[in-house]
């Protein structure tokens, strides 16, 4: 939901769509009088979740089905220039476990955060990267799970992290 802009956004495996309350209109890839050049991406599918970051730019998890380019993939949109500020893929390759998000969410510093099947990712500003917090053989105070099933940020700062092998808390100082 774009509070600002009264717009709200539904995603889905088929692309998405936005419902401007000012109009009572619903626009989509197939319905776009607006020209909404997001809706014009056409490898935008199977998209996961989206958040609407402080700065208004979204972000976007979903399956890239490009011929070339395969995978799991974080954009970051910037809607009024209609540009790509960032994006990134992780295409299955052979030997390495699967990946998915199922989750984004926005901390209260701005931080990115997408968590799911061996996904427990955050985007770093500086380094304009995605960093893997989930580790393939962890210590026995790190996260031990294969799927992360939601993250959330407390007014203290911490994040929790439900997963599929129980409960776990840790503060941005500890990452």
């Amino acid at each position: 939901h774009d509070a600002a802009k009264e717009h709200y956004w539904l995603i889905s495996d088929s692309g998405m769509a936005v419902y401007q309350t000012k109009d009572k209109q619903l626009y989509y890839r197939g319905n776009n009088p607006l020209r909404i050049p997001l809706f014009e991406e056409k490898h935008l599918d199977q998209i996961s979740d989206f958040k609407i970051d402080k700065k208004g730019n979204y972000w976007i998890s979903y399956w890239k089905f490009k011929p070339v380019e395969k995978g799991l993939t974080i954009l970051q949109y910037d809607p009024i220039a209609g540009t790509t500020l960032f994006e990134q893929s992780y295409p299955p390759a052979l030997g390495s476990p699967y990946m998915d998000v199922n989750q984004l969410m926005i901390s209260h510093n701005g931080t990115l955060w997408a968590a799911g099947i061996n996904s427990l990712l955050n985007y770093n500003a500086e380094s304009k990267q995605l960093i893997q917090h989930k580790k393939p053989d962890p210590k026995e105070y790190e996260i031990n799970a294969r799927n992360i099933l939601h993250v959330h940020e407390d007014y203290e700062n911490n994040l929790w992290v439900s997963t599929d092998n129980g409960l776990y808390v840790t503060t941005p100082e500890e990452e």
